[in-house]
Protein backbone atom coordinates (compact mmCIF):
# COMPACT_ATOMS: atom_id res chain seq x y z
CA UNK A 1 0.00 0.00 0.00
CA UNK A 2 1.39 3.43 -0.92
CA UNK A 3 1.03 5.96 1.92
CA UNK A 4 2.76 8.80 0.12
CA UNK A 5 0.34 11.44 -1.10
CA UNK A 6 2.62 13.84 -2.97
CA UNK A 7 5.67 13.88 -5.18
CA UNK A 8 8.15 14.04 -2.30
CA UNK A 9 10.34 11.27 -0.91
CA UNK A 10 8.44 9.38 1.88
CA UNK A 11 9.80 9.79 5.43
CA UNK A 12 8.93 6.17 6.34
CA UNK A 13 8.51 3.02 4.29
CA UNK A 14 5.17 1.40 3.59
CA UNK A 15 6.12 -1.45 5.92
CA UNK A 16 6.89 1.00 8.78
CA UNK A 17 3.57 2.83 8.15
CA UNK A 18 1.63 -0.45 8.26
CA UNK A 19 3.35 -1.44 11.53
CA UNK A 20 2.51 1.92 13.10
CA UNK A 21 -1.11 1.69 11.99
CA UNK A 22 -1.35 -1.84 13.39
CA UNK A 23 -0.03 -0.65 16.76
CA UNK A 24 -2.50 2.23 16.82
CA UNK A 25 -5.40 -0.07 16.03
CA UNK A 26 -4.28 -2.61 18.64
CA UNK A 27 -3.99 0.15 21.23
CA UNK A 28 -7.54 1.36 20.53
CA UNK A 29 -9.04 -2.05 21.15
CA UNK A 30 -7.42 -2.21 24.58
CA UNK A 31 -8.92 1.04 25.78
CA UNK A 32 -12.08 0.61 27.77
CA UNK A 33 -14.49 3.23 28.93
CA UNK A 34 -14.29 3.64 32.66
CA UNK A 35 -17.43 2.03 34.06
CA UNK A 36 -19.69 4.19 36.14
CA UNK A 37 -19.48 3.32 39.79
CA UNK A 38 -22.36 1.20 41.06
CA UNK A 39 -23.71 2.04 44.45
CA UNK A 40 -25.71 -0.85 45.85
CA UNK A 41 -27.72 1.19 48.33
CA UNK A 42 -27.95 4.56 46.59
CA UNK A 43 -31.51 5.83 46.81
CA UNK A 44 -32.31 3.33 49.58
CA UNK A 45 -30.19 4.67 52.42
CA UNK A 46 -31.62 7.50 54.48
CA UNK A 47 -30.29 9.48 57.40
CA UNK A 48 -32.28 9.42 60.67
CA UNK A 49 -34.06 12.62 59.58
CA UNK A 50 -35.06 11.04 56.23
CA UNK A 51 -32.47 12.72 53.98
CA UNK A 52 -31.29 10.39 51.17
CA UNK A 53 -27.69 9.19 50.78
CA UNK A 54 -26.31 9.10 47.21
CA UNK A 55 -23.25 7.47 45.67
CA UNK A 56 -20.40 9.88 45.03
CA UNK A 57 -16.75 9.10 44.20
CA UNK A 58 -16.64 5.73 45.98
CA UNK A 59 -18.62 6.93 48.97
CA UNK A 60 -22.18 7.51 50.03
CA UNK A 61 -22.86 11.21 50.51
CA UNK A 62 -25.56 12.98 52.49
CA UNK A 63 -25.07 16.71 52.66
CA UNK A 64 -21.43 17.15 53.68
CA UNK A 65 -21.07 13.71 55.26
CA UNK A 66 -19.31 10.93 53.35
CA UNK A 67 -18.92 7.25 54.21
CA UNK A 68 -16.94 4.77 52.10
CA UNK A 69 -19.45 2.81 50.00
CA UNK A 70 -17.46 -0.43 50.33
CA UNK A 71 -17.67 -0.33 54.13
CA UNK A 72 -21.41 0.39 54.17
CA UNK A 73 -22.26 -2.17 51.46
CA UNK A 74 -20.20 -4.90 53.14
CA UNK A 75 -21.78 -4.20 56.53
CA UNK A 76 -25.33 -4.26 55.15
CA UNK A 77 -24.75 -7.40 53.07
CA UNK A 78 -23.23 -9.21 56.04
CA UNK A 79 -26.27 -8.31 58.13
CA UNK A 80 -28.66 -9.51 55.41
CA UNK A 81 -26.74 -12.78 55.07
CA UNK A 82 -26.83 -13.23 58.83
CA UNK A 83 -30.56 -12.55 58.96
CA UNK A 84 -31.25 -14.95 56.10
CA UNK A 85 -29.44 -17.72 57.98
CA UNK A 86 -31.15 -17.01 61.32
CA UNK A 87 -33.22 -19.95 62.58
CA UNK A 88 -36.25 -17.72 63.25
CA UNK A 89 -36.23 -16.43 59.67
CA UNK A 90 -35.83 -19.92 58.21
CA UNK A 91 -38.67 -21.23 60.39
CA UNK A 92 -40.96 -18.38 59.33
CA UNK A 93 -40.18 -18.96 55.64
CA UNK A 94 -40.79 -22.70 55.95
CA UNK A 95 -44.07 -22.14 57.78
CA UNK A 96 -45.24 -19.70 55.11
CA UNK A 97 -44.22 -22.07 52.32
CA UNK A 98 -46.07 -24.97 53.96
CA UNK A 99 -49.12 -22.78 54.47
CA UNK A 100 -49.08 -21.70 50.83
CA UNK A 101 -48.58 -25.27 49.64
CA UNK A 102 -51.49 -26.63 51.67
CA UNK A 103 -54.30 -27.63 49.33
CA UNK A 104 -57.26 -25.32 49.63
CA UNK A 105 -55.38 -22.50 51.39
CA UNK A 106 -56.37 -20.04 48.68
CA UNK A 107 -59.96 -21.26 48.70
CA UNK A 108 -60.16 -20.83 52.48
CA UNK A 109 -58.73 -17.30 52.22
CA UNK A 110 -61.20 -16.42 49.44
CA UNK A 111 -64.08 -17.81 51.53
CA UNK A 112 -63.00 -15.74 54.54
CA UNK A 113 -62.84 -12.58 52.41
CA UNK A 114 -66.25 -13.43 50.92
CA UNK A 115 -67.71 -13.70 54.43
CA UNK A 116 -66.24 -10.33 55.40
CA UNK A 117 -67.74 -8.73 52.27
CA UNK A 118 -71.14 -10.29 52.96
CA UNK A 119 -71.06 -8.94 56.55
CA UNK A 120 -70.19 -5.45 55.25
CA UNK A 121 -73.02 -5.68 52.70
CA UNK A 122 -75.51 -6.53 55.47
CA UNK A 123 -74.32 -3.58 57.58
CA UNK A 124 -74.54 -1.20 54.63
CA UNK A 125 -78.09 -2.42 53.89
CA UNK A 126 -79.16 -1.79 57.52
CA UNK A 127 -77.65 1.70 57.48
CA UNK A 128 -79.32 2.44 54.14
CA UNK A 129 -82.67 1.46 55.65
CA UNK A 130 -82.01 3.85 58.56
CA UNK A 131 -81.36 6.76 56.18
CA UNK A 132 -85.10 7.13 55.50
CA UNK A 133 -85.84 7.36 59.22
CA UNK A 134 -83.26 9.97 60.27
CA UNK A 135 -83.22 13.75 60.03
CA UNK A 136 -79.38 13.89 60.10
CA UNK A 137 -78.12 11.39 57.52
CA UNK A 138 -74.53 12.75 57.30
CA UNK A 139 -73.08 10.43 59.95
CA UNK A 140 -74.75 7.40 58.39
CA UNK A 141 -73.49 8.36 54.92
CA UNK A 142 -69.91 8.71 56.23
CA UNK A 143 -70.16 5.27 57.86
CA UNK A 144 -71.49 3.76 54.62
CA UNK A 145 -68.61 5.35 52.67
CA UNK A 146 -66.10 3.91 55.16
CA UNK A 147 -67.63 0.46 54.81
CA UNK A 148 -67.59 0.70 51.01
CA UNK A 149 -63.90 1.65 51.17
CA UNK A 150 -63.23 -1.41 53.35
CA UNK A 151 -65.16 -3.53 50.87
CA UNK A 152 -63.05 -2.14 48.01
CA UNK A 153 -59.85 -3.08 49.82
CA UNK A 154 -61.08 -6.62 50.25
CA UNK A 155 -61.80 -6.83 46.53
CA UNK A 156 -58.31 -5.69 45.48
CA UNK A 157 -56.51 -8.21 43.21
CA UNK A 158 -54.22 -9.47 45.96
CA UNK A 159 -57.28 -10.55 47.96
CA UNK A 160 -60.12 -11.48 45.63
CA UNK A 161 -61.00 -10.62 42.07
Amino acid sequence: MDHSTGHHEPLITDLEAEAMLSRLEAGRSKRYAKPKAAYLLSGILESPDGAPWHGNAGSYRCGRKNIKAEVVDRSILERIASDLLAPAFISAILARARESATPGAEAREAEKIGQEIAALDRKVARLTDLLTETTAPDALLRKIEDMEADRGKLLEPRNLS
